[in-house]
């Protein structure tokens, strides 16, 4: 396709003016063609500045969710596609499943109508504000694994952050990542199970990240963004993929390694936290405890006030932050 590989040509020397010739002699088209896959590209968000009679600048940003961008930077020839809204993409992943079997498959809605996290709570998605993508992964992983995906999604996606906006997160046992005392991302993991054999046969996992203010605008209390300084989406959700299909692989062959920067990175371990057990309503009481440790298999380690010593697999954290 005349625009991928003009993407690619451009994307190889960003910052650097590259005539419309020698563009259209590298891939063998004619330079319309050239201009023409260069306004799609433009259309699509990547910042390509056109210098008249000299040619065109890449610059390395884009601040607009495109297939084209994602796959250019991608490790991982796996299936993406974008919708432009969705009601949730893991409710539209788990209807669909049969379609969307492959590992690694990725869906991401520009808006989320329905989004939604744990408890089925709801979670802002309005459009053009953030990363709303679930990832499709068959589950190859050991009895026990499962638990630890939605912690290693959490160091995927920290991990993308860091390294493509520089900003590093924290995480907040057991799927979230806060930016200081508010939150920015969420992880919901859900699994479909066979009917044949009752084992769960693959997971999905959602993952949303606000990446403009704009999104977050009545909640800024409470919730952050990634994205105030302009920066490259794109290459930013390709991050996200590949580490986790990366992760993925590792729990796969029991290497749990990954839980040493969960840990180094939580901003739970040595506080004091206000846990409320699962099978409670909202309104009940939440429980000071003090949390320890997180353990290899995810769970949280914690003290009760007269010094008891349990662990956690389950249940809602709160963390009392010095606004």
């Amino acid at each position: 396709m005349v625009k991928d590989d003009v993407l690619k040509i451009l994307m190889a020397s960003p910052e650097t003016l590259i005539s419309g010739q020698s563009i259209a002699k590298n891939i063998n088209v004619s330079r319309t063609a050239v201009w023409k896959a260069i306004s799609t590209l433009q259309k699509e968000g990547f910042l390509i500045e056109q210098v008249p009679n000299r040619g065109y600048v890449f610059h390395n940003t884009s601040t607009k969710i495109s297939k084209s961008g994602i796959v250019q930077h991608l490790t991982n020839n796996v299936p993406v596609h974008i919708y432009d809204s969705l009601p949730s993409t893991n409710s539209f992943v788990l209807s669909k499943i049969d379609k969307f079997r492959e590992n690694g498959t990725t869906i991401i809605a520009l808006e989320q109508t329905g989004g939604r996290g744990r408890f089925n709570r709801p979670f802002l998605s309005p459009a053009n504000s953030g990363v709303y993508m679930s990832v499709v992964l068959e589950n190859s992983l050991p009895a026990g694994s499962v638990t630890l995906v939605t912690a290693a999604t959490a160091v995927a996606v920290s991990k993308a952050i860091y390294d493509v906006l520089g900003i590093q997160c924290d995480i907040k046992w057991v799927n979230d990542l806060f930016l200081g005392d508010k939150k920015v991302c969420g992880i919901l993991t859900e699994g479909i199970t066979s009917l044949e054999s009752h084992t769960i046969s693959h997971l999905v996992v959602g993952i949303g990240l606000n990446t403009s203010s704009k999104g977050i605008a009545g909640i800024s209390d409470i919730a952050a963004s990634v994205g105030e300084n302009d920066f490259n989406v794109n290459l930013l959700i390709a991050n996200i993929i590949d580490n986790l299909l990366e992760l993925h692989e590792k729990l796969s062959s029991e290497d749990i390694s990954f839980m040493d920067y969960y840990r180094s990175h939580s901003n739970v371990i040595g506080e004091i936290v206000f846990i409320r057990k699962l099978n409670r309503t909202d309104d009940a009481p939440l429980i000071p405890y003090e949390a320890i440790n997180i353990s290899d298999d995810g769970t949280l380690i914690v003290k009760s006030t007269d010094g008891k010593i349990s662990k956690l697999s389950s249940g809602e954290v709160s963390l009392k932050f010095n606004r």
